[in-house]
């Protein structure tokens, strides 16, 4: 992964930036079609409730990815995938 450096003050996006990630709470939203019949029958195997569990993973997943920006050292980034 490769980062490009930002200067908020020099970006022309920079306080538009500013303002959501400081004032606003930003949601996505997505829908895909899952096949959760494994996950279904380890929650019964297990005797697990099949919604807590599925929020759980989908929430483990999210949460292993990196996000479109980071901040290191008090600067923020922009994050480039290749793959």
């Amino acid at each position: 992964m490769n980062y490009t450096s930002v200067n908020i003050n020099e970006w022309s996006r920079g306080s538009l930036f500013q303002f959501y990630i400081d004032k606003m709470r930003i949601v996505m939203s997505l829908t895909v079609d899952v096949d959760v019949t494994n996950l279904k029958a380890y929650s019964k195997a297990h005797h697990l409730d099949f919604y807590p569990l599925m929020v759980w993973v989908v929430s483990k997943i999210i949460n292993a990815h990196d996000g479109s920006y980071c901040i290191k050292g008090g600067l923020r980034y922009l994050l480039h995938y290749i793959g």
